[in-house]
């Protein structure tokens, strides 16, 4: 699940803000509008927030695995001693 979510955050970003952000960069001229303009840079970061989120929870996830293995290793390895 984690990386659909991340894999439509990056085609989001590629799809709707880059595109907006190459031509605003190559024209240094904005034809879309005031109202537009507000609306698409505040969007840019959407995709962006959405990726870094995902990602944590990725690192968060594969942390949790990792400690719940050893945990559960340990347990039984203490119920063998006895």
């Amino acid at each position: 699940m984690f990386v659909v979510c991340l894999a439509v955050s990056d085609l989001a970003l590629c799809m709707f803000s880059l595109p907006v952000q190459l031509h605003y960069q190559l024209t240094d001229n904005w034809y879309f509008g005031a109202a537009l303009c507000r609306v698409v840079f505040a969007a840019f970061a959407v995709p962006m927030y959405l990726s870094t989120v995902t990602v944590m929870l990725i690192a968060v996830d594969r942390c949790d695995a990792i400690r719940c293995d050893t945990q559960s290793y340990s347990k039984i390895h203490r119920e063998r001693l006895r």
